[in-house]
Protein backbone atom coordinates (compact mmCIF):
# COMPACT_ATOMS: atom_id res chain seq x y z
CA UNK A 1 0.00 0.00 0.00
CA UNK A 2 2.85 2.35 0.88
CA UNK A 3 4.57 1.77 -2.49
CA UNK A 4 1.38 2.60 -4.39
CA UNK A 5 0.93 5.70 -2.27
CA UNK A 6 4.31 7.03 -3.37
CA UNK A 7 3.32 6.37 -6.98
CA UNK A 8 0.20 8.42 -6.32
CA UNK A 9 2.22 11.23 -4.72
CA UNK A 10 4.57 11.22 -7.71
CA UNK A 11 1.65 11.48 -10.14
CA UNK A 12 -0.01 14.25 -8.11
CA UNK A 13 3.26 16.20 -7.93
CA UNK A 14 3.75 15.96 -11.68
CA UNK A 15 0.14 16.97 -12.32
CA UNK A 16 0.24 19.95 -9.94
CA UNK A 17 3.58 21.23 -11.23
CA UNK A 18 2.51 20.76 -14.86
CA UNK A 19 -0.71 22.64 -14.18
CA UNK A 20 1.19 25.47 -12.48
CA UNK A 21 3.62 25.86 -15.37
CA UNK A 22 0.89 25.60 -18.01
CA UNK A 23 -1.03 28.30 -16.17
CA UNK A 24 2.06 30.48 -15.94
CA UNK A 25 3.48 30.11 -19.43
CA UNK A 26 0.40 29.53 -21.59
CA UNK A 27 -2.48 31.13 -19.70
CA UNK A 28 -0.43 34.03 -18.30
CA UNK A 29 -1.47 33.38 -14.70
CA UNK A 30 1.59 34.82 -13.01
CA UNK A 31 2.60 33.40 -9.63
CA UNK A 32 3.52 35.36 -6.53
CA UNK A 33 6.43 34.52 -4.23
CA UNK A 34 4.26 32.31 -2.03
CA UNK A 35 3.15 30.37 -5.14
CA UNK A 36 6.79 29.57 -5.82
CA UNK A 37 7.22 28.33 -2.26
CA UNK A 38 4.27 26.00 -2.77
CA UNK A 39 5.91 24.62 -5.92
CA UNK A 40 9.06 23.79 -3.96
CA UNK A 41 6.96 21.51 -1.79
CA UNK A 42 5.78 19.56 -4.84
CA UNK A 43 9.34 19.33 -6.15
CA UNK A 44 10.35 17.85 -2.79
CA UNK A 45 7.42 15.41 -2.92
CA UNK A 46 8.41 14.43 -6.44
CA UNK A 47 12.05 13.78 -5.53
CA UNK A 48 11.32 11.90 -2.30
CA UNK A 49 8.55 9.85 -3.93
CA UNK A 50 11.01 8.79 -6.61
CA UNK A 51 13.57 7.88 -3.97
CA UNK A 52 11.04 5.86 -1.98
CA UNK A 53 9.82 4.10 -5.14
CA UNK A 54 13.31 3.27 -6.40
CA UNK A 55 14.59 2.28 -2.94
CA UNK A 56 11.71 0.31 -1.38
CA UNK A 57 14.01 -1.03 1.33
CA UNK A 58 14.11 2.38 3.04
CA UNK A 59 12.56 2.19 6.48
CA UNK A 60 8.79 2.76 6.18
CA UNK A 61 8.79 5.01 9.26
CA UNK A 62 11.46 7.26 7.74
CA UNK A 63 9.64 7.45 4.40
CA UNK A 64 6.28 8.27 5.99
CA UNK A 65 7.71 10.78 8.48
CA UNK A 66 9.57 12.53 5.65
CA UNK A 67 6.33 12.68 3.70
CA UNK A 68 4.53 14.00 6.82
CA UNK A 69 7.06 16.79 7.15
CA UNK A 70 6.87 17.78 3.48
CA UNK A 71 3.06 17.72 3.41
CA UNK A 72 2.76 19.62 6.68
CA UNK A 73 5.18 22.28 5.46
CA UNK A 74 3.23 22.60 2.22
CA UNK A 75 -0.06 22.78 4.08
CA UNK A 76 1.21 25.60 6.31
CA UNK A 77 2.57 27.55 3.33
CA UNK A 78 -0.61 27.16 1.29
CA UNK A 79 -2.85 27.93 4.29
CA UNK A 80 -0.82 31.06 4.97
CA UNK A 81 -1.02 32.02 1.28
CA UNK A 82 -4.80 31.53 1.36
CA UNK A 83 -4.95 33.74 4.44
CA UNK A 84 -2.86 36.44 2.80
CA UNK A 85 -5.11 36.39 -0.28
CA UNK A 86 -8.18 36.72 1.90
CA UNK A 87 -6.50 39.35 4.13
CA UNK A 88 -6.59 37.17 7.25
CA UNK A 89 -2.82 37.53 7.63
CA UNK A 90 -0.45 40.35 6.87
CA UNK A 91 2.50 39.53 4.67
CA UNK A 92 4.86 42.48 4.54
CA UNK A 93 7.53 40.88 2.38
CA UNK A 94 7.98 42.36 -1.06
CA UNK A 95 6.06 40.20 -3.50
CA UNK A 96 7.77 41.54 -6.59
CA UNK A 97 11.39 41.68 -7.53
CA UNK A 98 13.31 44.03 -9.78
CA UNK A 99 16.81 43.43 -11.03
CA UNK A 100 17.74 47.08 -11.46
CA UNK A 101 17.85 49.94 -8.99
CA UNK A 102 15.02 52.44 -8.99
CA UNK A 103 16.12 56.00 -9.73
CA UNK A 104 12.83 57.64 -10.65
CA UNK A 105 9.09 57.29 -10.28
CA UNK A 106 8.76 56.61 -14.02
CA UNK A 107 11.24 53.75 -13.78
CA UNK A 108 9.33 52.32 -10.81
CA UNK A 109 6.05 52.47 -12.75
CA UNK A 110 7.67 50.75 -15.78
CA UNK A 111 9.01 47.98 -13.52
CA UNK A 112 5.67 47.45 -11.80
CA UNK A 113 3.77 47.36 -15.08
CA UNK A 114 6.29 44.94 -16.60
CA UNK A 115 6.49 42.70 -13.54
CA UNK A 116 5.71 39.03 -14.10
CA UNK A 117 5.29 38.32 -10.40
CA UNK A 118 1.85 38.83 -8.93
CA UNK A 119 1.13 40.39 -5.57
CA UNK A 120 0.60 37.79 -2.85
CA UNK A 121 -2.43 39.56 -1.41
CA UNK A 122 -4.56 39.60 -4.58
CA UNK A 123 -7.01 36.82 -5.31
CA UNK A 124 -5.98 34.82 -8.33
CA UNK A 125 -8.23 32.94 -10.72
CA UNK A 126 -10.95 31.01 -8.92
CA UNK A 127 -12.66 27.70 -9.48
CA UNK A 128 -15.88 27.20 -7.50
CA UNK A 129 -15.00 30.28 -5.44
CA UNK A 130 -11.58 28.96 -4.37
CA UNK A 131 -8.18 30.12 -5.55
CA UNK A 132 -5.31 27.79 -6.45
CA UNK A 133 -3.83 28.39 -2.99
CA UNK A 134 -7.15 27.35 -1.40
CA UNK A 135 -7.33 24.18 -3.51
CA UNK A 136 -3.70 23.47 -2.69
CA UNK A 137 -4.47 23.76 1.04
CA UNK A 138 -7.31 21.26 0.67
CA UNK A 139 -5.20 18.83 -1.38
CA UNK A 140 -2.21 18.93 0.96
CA UNK A 141 -4.43 18.60 4.02
CA UNK A 142 -6.13 15.57 2.47
CA UNK A 143 -2.79 13.97 1.54
CA UNK A 144 -1.52 14.61 5.06
CA UNK A 145 -4.55 12.78 6.49
CA UNK A 146 -4.06 9.88 4.06
CA UNK A 147 -0.39 9.65 5.05
CA UNK A 148 -1.41 9.61 8.71
CA UNK A 149 -3.91 6.83 7.99
CA UNK A 150 -1.23 4.76 6.21
CA UNK A 151 1.19 5.38 9.08
CA UNK A 152 -1.39 4.22 11.64
CA UNK A 153 -2.28 1.16 9.55
CA UNK A 154 1.41 0.21 9.22
CA UNK A 155 1.84 0.44 13.00
CA UNK A 156 -0.65 -2.40 13.57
Amino acid sequence: MRKHYFHLLLAISILVLSSAYIGEFFLEIYPCQLCYYQRYVYFMLLVFSLIFILKPDINKIISLLTTFLILFTGFIISFFHSGVERHWFKYDAVCTSFSESLNSVEQMVRNIEGSLIAACSTLGPQLLGLTMANWNTILLGFLYCVTFFIYCKDQK
